[in-house]
């Protein structure tokens, strides 16, 4: 309420008052005058009493007397809280996915693909595409793209799997097919040369075959570190030698098929380290040490005077031969194939061994 309001209020209070209470009422015949003079000192004693000068005093400023103005406490104003502010909610996948231009696939051209996923990685965008619903008999049908400003965008194709860098940097670990997301899969740098990397593997659909290794650098510019060619080998990254950066183990499988079924065909096991500037490259001959168990057993496996689990003997001894030309051993693998093979076709069995191995791009001479 007003303070103007309340001090009326107030007053015609005092005034009620001072008519009823405070002024005993004339009797008849009173003098007029006398009754006035009555009223007039009861409006006055009620002025008084509510810190209000008496209308004589305002209009004789010598009968006035300074009265403190009456403090009225006013109640503590209470705030009254406000609605909570909602929180933005994230702009959905699908909203985002149909702003962008989806990618057309070189494999399944028909194909209508879906943004599934998405990260940043510095100046690079990946993106995680899977083909819509209904085509599930085509998996794995999903596409990586990576693009930047600046930089030519890489399309991948048949993504079967991605991989993270474990916690104490020591290897590779894979989530595969329907359990593929981005995130902390592009933040691991697998080479030690201080920027993250990408690494993938796609997969054909076959029996067996064929898988693929990929490795992306995201770095100032996008350089592919690694891409295997398909083949019956998949991969593993792991830190062989303490040093941070990790190696490629896979398999050569160049000899599949060549002298028996794909079951007894002989698959070397492979090593590739990461050189700056060139990527990967064959390292067998560095890890020798590796194959020890693996030519224990393949000499075990030519010895055997029965071949009778074996279609030929090409894929009895051939095993152990390529243990020793990988790790850089030429001359105990040639006298090897001497010692244990019988047939009388060594010398050409050996040239077609040669030939083989120099064409691959998973083997080098020390």
């Amino acid at each position: 309420m007003r303070w103007s309001s309340f001090a009326a209020v107030l007053l015609l209070d005092g005034l009620l008052l001072a008519c009823t209470v405070g002024t005993p009422m004339p009797k008849a015949g009173t003098d007029e005058n006398a009754v006035e003079t009555q009223v007039a000192e009861g409006v006055s004693a009620t002025l008084a009493a509510v810190g209000r000068p008496s209308p004589r005093a305002e209009s004789d400023p010598a009968l006035a007397e300074p009265t403190a103005t009456p403090t009225i406490p006013m109640p503590d104003p209470t705030p009254t809280p406000l609605p909570p502010v909602p929180t933005p909610v994230p702009v959905a996948t699908d909203t985002v996915a149909a702003s962008l231009e989806p990618p057309v696939s070189e494999v399944f051209p028909e194909t209508v693909y879906l943004l599934a996923d998405e990260a940043t990685v510095d100046a690079y965008t990946i993106r995680f595409w899977s083909s819509e619903p209904g085509d599930e008999f085509l998996l794995p049908n999903n596409i990586i793209t990576i693009s930047a400003e600046g930089q030519r965008p890489v399309q991948i194709e048949m993504v079967s799997a991605l991989g993270s860098l474990n916690q104490d940097g020591t290897r590779i670990e894979w989530r595969r097919f329907g359990d593929i997301t981005l995130g902390e899969l592009t933040t691991g740098d697998i080479t030690g040369d201080g920027y993250p990397d990408l690494v993938l593997e796609t997969y054909s659909g076959g029996a067996h075959c064929c898988f693929s290794s990929i490795v992306y650098e995201l770095g100032p510019s996008l350089d592919r570190a690694l891409q295997t060619r398909e083949g019956n080998c998949g991969g593993d990254f792991e830190d062989l030698d303490g040093d941070g950066v990790l190696e490629f183990i896979t398999c050569d499988d160049i000899f599949a098929y060549a002298y028996c079924s794909f079951a007894g065909s002989p698959l070397a096991k492979v090593i590739l380290a990461y050189q700056p500037g060139q990527g990967y490259l064959p390292a067998s001959s560095r890890f020798a040490h590796l194959y020890a168990d693996d030519i224990i057993r393949h000499t075990e496996q030519a010895k055997e005077l029965s071949v009778e689990s074996y279609e030929s003997p090409e894929c009895q001894v051939l095993p152990l031969v390529l243990d020793y030309l990988y790790t850089g051993q030429p001359e105990k693998a040639w006298s090897e194939l001497d010692r244990l093979y019988t047939g009388p076709d060594v010398e050409a069995f050996r040239a077609e061994i040669e030939q083989a191995v120099t064409q691959s791009p998973l083997f080098a001479f020390p």
